[in-house]
């Protein structure tokens, strides 16, 4: 039954918000706190020379294996309700298998109820890929996506293709954060033909809000995949799904050269925190006004899946897609 899950047990402590990080609420407008899980691990590999060169031999992916293994195994079962209500997941809006979920990964993987997220429905417009926290910038510089205490990240280190990188210069970059509370499926922001992904090896680092003021450098250390998707309104559309510590599994469900319509679950994160990022071409996304906003604050906004990412502005004297 669904209301187990909120019975009582013992629950997790959380950080004190932390100076710089913070999220701004969509649905209301709020600015609310990150919630960061608070263990000696986490202050260890944060606030210590030590942990930080500990977090590095977690970032292998021998440990998201075993993760994932233990993840994956019935007793697992156990962890599901107090993960739930200490993230205040609602597990009223998910598609429960008839005897519940029988793993912590089932529960993880969980898919929704038709009608939890509306798309928006106007084909001219973006919509948000995942429940996640959006930051997003404009004219972008590919030599310089990022910058964190004067170190920068360059597109094609994200790539791993310098020739792609130069083609976006001027374009707009989205980074969708996916939190462990999330549903952590993504969905297509846009209509149009996806190509077969191009998977590229890496570490597996956490992308907490803690460790990427450390790591500039993480999406481009990360194992991922990258691929297009053409779309007829938005151009060549290049999606970014990164894994992160425990994260070492990540499926598509679409099949390349068939098209897929916005809003589509196209893919699926294992156990842990993950991000997508997404990369228009110059001219063809007019980002939504409040997201714009927020990201020039260095704010995050909370979004859910089928939301308005932005709009496709009008076509003359724009860049074509090649």
């Amino acid at each position: 039954m669904i209301e187990k899950v909120y019975s009582q047990s013992d629950t997790t402590e959380f950080l004190k918000p932390q100076k710089g990080i913070g999220l701004i609420d969509r649905s209301s407008g709020n600015s609310v706190p990150e919630k960061i899980a608070k263990s000696t691990l986490m202050k260890l590999a944060h606030e210590t020379l030590a942990g930080r060169k500990m977090s590095l031999l977690f970032a292998a992916k021998i440990f998201s294996v075993i993760r994932g293994i233990l993840a994956d195994i019935p007793v697992s079962q156990k962890t599901i309700q107090k993960f739930c209500r200490d993230h205040g997941i609602d597990l009223e809006e998910a598609v429960i298998p008839e005897g519940g979920f029988q793993t912590c990964n089932e529960a993880f993987t969980r898919k929704l109820q038709p009608e939890a997220r509306e798309i928006v429905s106007d084909e001219k417009t973006a919509c948000v890929p995942a429940d996640s926290v959006v930051w997003a910038q404009e004219n972008i510089n590919p030599e310089s996506v990022l910058k964190v205490k004067g170190r920068s990240l360059e597109l094609k280190e994200i790539l791993e293709d310098k020739d792609l990188a130069e083609l976006y210069r001027n374009g707009t970059f989205i980074c969708c954060r996916l939190r462990p509370e999330d549903y952590h499926h993504w969905h297509a922001p846009v209509t149009g033909i996806p190509t077969i992904p191009k998977p590229i090896s890496g570490k597996l680092h956490s992308v907490s809000p803690l460790s990427l003021r450390k790591r500039v450098k993480t999406w481009a250390d990360n194992k991922r995949e990258t691929y297009c998707i053409d779309s007829p309104q938005f151009g060549k559309v290049i999606v970014v799904s990164v894994g992160a510590m425990f994260v070492g599994k990540m499926e598509h469900s679409f099949t390349p050269g068939e098209t897929v319509k916005k809003g589509e679950d196209i893919g699926t994160f294992h156990l842990g925190g993950s991000t997508i990022l997404l990369i228009f071409e110059e001219g063809k996304l007019e980002l939504s006004s409040d997201i714009l906003s927020n990201s020039e604050n260095g704010v995050e906004t909370i979004c859910k899946i089928g939301e308005a990412l932005g709009t496709c502005p009008k076509q003359e004297n724009l860049p074509k897609s090649e």
